[in-house]
């Protein structure tokens, strides 16, 4: 990840990144897949019994939501955060003294993260579930079906997104965690760093993307070419359009010191 130049070794990095990707969204999916199930089948219950109000049997199943991905954001960032000390080791050029602060310090801001961001991805996904789930129950009562059939209708959509929906929600918060612990750990080192967009340079890459792939900023600035301001990929204040299934990766390029060359005034012109 660290001043990667050359085609080949960058199509390496990025696909050993993807592999790694692949089996964590797999480990996160499975965790969610059974509870987003559940709120399908609860409501799906409550419908069939004459009850139009469901927001409670999906909203029951939010703490134990929270904690999921409390725990898999822990268990990316665990993963990426050995990945770039691996790095740094084997490259004592770009870090000599790896010290404990920056264990602490990656810790003291991820945690933070995965609090914060757990809770407004849960959100954001009971939102989704509800309307959903409202949705499906406005259209069996215009269709005149029974409560049974659209019982029916909600508990297959519910086996649909336990595997489907939560694969895609999985990808993503795979995907944005593993590089926001990334930019993390690379931004507690103090080193300068400029920090360039890596795209999977194939056909599922979206064109935002394409156009996105090699633009180098500062650490500090924001990704510009995707259509709007992105600190990396997958970050959460991205538009969906830009976060969602996303695969690119971000290189992190040392900041070399100019070497200043003084003339003095007296020299003799060649």
């Amino acid at each position: 990840m660290f001043n990667i130049r050359g085609e080949k070794a960058r199509a390496l990095y990025l696909w050993r990144m993807i592999l790694l990707m692949i089996a964590l969204e797999k480990k996160f999916s499975r965790s969610i897949g059974n509870i987003i199930l559940r709120q399908y089948i609860t409501s799906a219950r409550l419908v069939e019994d004459g009850v139009q109000n469901f927001d409670a049997a999906v909203e029951q199943e939010k703490t134990l939501l929270i904690e999921r991905f409390s725990s898999k954001y822990r268990m990316i960032a665990t993963t990426m955060y050995d990945e770039v000390k691996r790095e740094l080791d084997e490259n004592k050029a770009i870090m000599p003294h790896q010290t404990k602060e920056l264990f602490d310090e990656f810790w003291e801001e991820l945690n933070w993260w995965i609090k914060t961001n757990a809770v407004s991805k849960v959100t954001q996904i009971n939102t989704t579930t509800k309307n959903v789930i409202k949705g499906i129950l406005k259209k069996g009562l215009d269709e005149r079906l029974t409560n049974t059939e659209i019982a029916k209708l909600i508990r297959r959509t519910g086996r649909i997104s336990k595997k489907a929906r939560a694969l895609t929600i999985a990808r993503t918060e795979t995907h944005t965690a593993m590089n926001e612990s990334i930019y993390v750990a690379v931004e507690k080192t103090r080193i300068r760093m400029e920090k360039e967009w890596l795209s999977a340079k194939d056909a599922r890459v979206r064109i935002s993307h394409v156009f996105a792939d090699g633009e180098r900023v500062p650490m500090d600035k924001m990704f510009m070419e995707t259509g709007e301001p992105m600190k990396y990929p997958g970050w959460p204040g991205g538009s969906a359009w830009n976060v969602v299934n996303c695969r690119c990766m971000v290189l992190y390029h040392v900041v070399r010191k100019a070497i200043k060359v003084y003339v003095s005034s007296n020299a003799m012109p060649a």
